[in-house]
């Protein structure tokens, strides 16, 4: 399980945010969390199912982690699975329609046991962060994730004519995360040659 320090409430010099200080211990939080062993473990596991299926996957094991307050990767998956199979009778019960969804997460928790137990490890440290620092690791990954898919999409027509108006003078951008950092640096007043 991921080892972190303790946070005060009460540092000096650190900036709030969302009910608790900024601070360099909070940044090395967000630091282990979303480029450790750990996440990489959250990455493994959830690349198993349909991108859409993925946030339904963490819930199932974040939430019973934060309201159950369960500290051991056993029992969260022991809880998990228990859950799933609750779930599973009731779809076929009721004929819900989240029965292929419900029956996949089982299957693929029974097919990889390890890798869901790290999950479990893994959704055990995500739980004990304070909101806040949650909340501002999900702000850093949605921003990476939208940079990564930016670079790979044509700048936009709306890019290259405010990129003109700023007088940029140089060659088009190749991608939209290329001309979005270009007006960053034209609108502030930075130069560049073109």
């Amino acid at each position: 399980m991921l080892r972190r320090k303790t946070i005060s409430r009460s540092e000096t010099g650190a900036r709030r945010w969302g009910g608790w200080r900024f601070s360099r211990e909070v940044a090395l939080v967000l630091t282990l969390h979303d480029g450790s062993a750990t996440s990489k473990f959250r990455d493994q596991f959830l690349s198993r199912f349909a991108t859409e299926r993925r946030s339904r996957v963490v819930n199932l094991f974040t939430v019973p982690a934060r309201n159950l307050r369960l500290v051991s990767s056993d029992a969260l998956l022991a809880h998990v699975r228990q859950d799933l199979d609750q779930r599973i009778r009731e779809a076929m019960y009721w004929g819900g329609r989240d029965l292929d969804a419900l029956v996949e997460i089982r299957d693929v928790i029974e097919a990889h046991p390890e890798e869901a137990r790290r999950f479990a490890s893994w959704a055990i440290s995500w739980a004990s962060l304070p909101a806040g620092v949650r909340e501002q690791v999900k702000v850093q990954r949605a921003e990476r994730y939208r940079r990564e898919w930016m670079a790979h999409q044509p700048p936009t027509e709306r890019q290259l004519a405010y990129l003109y108006r700023l007088g940029y003078a140089g060659s088009p951008p190749s991608n939209r995360a290329e001309a979005s950092e270009l007006i960053d640096r034209l609108a502030k007043g930075a130069t560049r040659d073109g």
